[in-house]
């Protein structure tokens, strides 16, 4: 028990340099579409990905990526593409494009609708790059959390004081490209199941197998248990479901 008390004294006593930075780095718009919207938009490519450059060009949004949802623990998901739009503010998002709403096909110059499952904003709380990154990556794990009650701030500082060390030692060593940490911050209520993201970045398939062992939370925290540590982090958030999505489009 004696890690398990060293660590929760840890998370106790480093609260004043975490909460130092209140405002997300950046934030992202995550939309989810179904087969048959997500085939159209990667049928109309040439015209989403000008449209979307356009809006790079301009500093209006820093990338747009469009994904293939490989393989999900969700069963009941209504969506297999995925969109995500990336922006320093969160004004920029006002500038709507019009892919959620029209497509104008090139042989025919007809309006198709676009239907999207539903759309999010998040805000980014932990980035890590590796040393020989080359982004965007083409495979993103990505593990949808739900934090409990009342450990809002203990589950910010388990990510940013023991999981991105670690994240940032794998990807240093080539094991991954680089990961993520998003908090929810639209759309809220009790119909949603999750109010955290963390993505993983894998430029092989192969990465994925590797994760965070023994050795590697020895060498980055020897103070820590990774047994007391995995079951104190159960205590404070559950990780609803996880999804491995392709990257097929992108704009940087």
């Amino acid at each position: 028990m004696r890690h398990f008390f060293l660590f929760s004294f840890l998370l106790v006593f480093t609260h004043t340099a975490i909460f130092a930075q209140t405002e997300p780095e950046h934030y992202v718009r995550i939309t989810y579409y179904d087969t048959e919207t997500g085939e159209l938009i990667l049928s109309n490519s040439d015209q989403i990905t000008a449209k979307y450059q356009d809006r790079v060009d301009q500093d209006i949004i820093v990338s747009w990526r469009m994904y293939h949802v490989l393989f999900s623990s969700n069963a009941a998901r209504r969506y297999r593409f995925v969109t995500v739009e990336t922006a320093k503010s969160l004004n920029d998002f006002e500038s709507e494009s019009n892919l959620a709403e029209t497509v104008r096909s090139k042989i025919t110059g007809k309006r198709t609708p676009i239907a999207k499952v539903h759309s999010e904003i998040w805000g980014a709380r932990g980035k890590v790059v590796g040393l020989k990154a080359e982004p965007p990556a083409r495979y993103k794990n990505t593990n949808f959390m739900t934090v409990q009650p009342g450990r809002l701030d203990d589950y910010h500082r388990l990510e940013s004081q023991i999981a991105a060390p670690l994240h940032q030692h794998l990807a240093d060593s080539g094991k991954m490209e680089g990961w993520n940490f998003y908090r929810l911050i639209f759309p809220t209520g009790s119909a949603v199941q999750y109010n955290f993201i963390t993505a993983d970045y894998y430029s092989k398939l192969e990465q994925i197998e590797f994760g965070i062992t023994p050795e590697v939370m020895d060498e980055i925290h020897p103070e820590l248990d990774q047994q007391e540590f995995e079951e104190f982090a159960d205590t404070i958030r559950e990780r609803v479901w996880s999804d491995l999505w392709e990257l097929v489009l992108s704009v940087e």
